[in-house]
């Protein structure tokens, strides 16, 4: 009798900001020519990170962080990028599509560490919700509360790049670090 094995991706963790974002609103996307690229500030993340073809993670897992205290919140919108193609298949342009809406709560109780893209001053988020998307079904959401940290596997529905929009809520700064899976 033969066996199957099945085996997971395990990616690092990637901080998708260089320096964490302090908007207050959302910026609705626009449609680009060019291909999306990533430097730290504009929120772009790469889901195939080199690899051959268009062979991207079925999720990510996303683990949000804050900066201010005990209690304070944040929101992140994540939308998928897709490449745009004539009828002769000629590529023309990147969309971006609404994925889900994340509201989280960071707790004092979980923090980063000195030194490191997640510093001593950054709190792990512990409660998290989806507002908008498909909550416990396309994606699942791990929200123990107190003082232990949350997060999210995101179903990235084939899309070749994500896209993270902060606002802020009561948080000074906001992040997210992500891991394909």
């Amino acid at each position: 009798m033969s066996t199957a094995e099945i085996y997971t991706s395990s990616e690092p963790f990637t901080q998708v900001f260089s320096t964490e974002p302090n908007a207050q609103s959302y910026s609705a996307p626009t449609d680009l020519v060019a291909v999306p690229s990533p430097n730290g500030v504009n929120g772009y993340y790469d889901l195939t990170m080199g690899r051959y073809g268009r062979v991207v993670p079925n999720c990510v897992m996303l683990k949000f962080y804050g900066q201010g205290g005990n209690g304070l919140t944040g929101n992140f919108r994540v939308y998928g990028v897709r490449a745009i193609q004539t009828q002769n298949a000629i590529p023309s342009g990147w969309t971006h599509t609404l994925l889900a809406e994340f509201a989280f709560t960071v707790t004092s109780g979980d923090a980063g560490v000195a030194g490191s893209p997640v510093g001593a001053a950054d709190f792990y988020a512990s409660t998290i919700t989806e507002t908008t998307g498909n909550p416990n079904v396309s994606d699942a959401i791990i929200s123990p509360g107190g003082t232990i940290a949350g997060h999210v596997m995101l179903d990235t529905k084939g899309c070749q790049w994500l896209l993270f929009v902060p606002k802020c809520g009561t948080a000074s700064s906001i992040g997210v670090l992500v891991a394909g899976v």
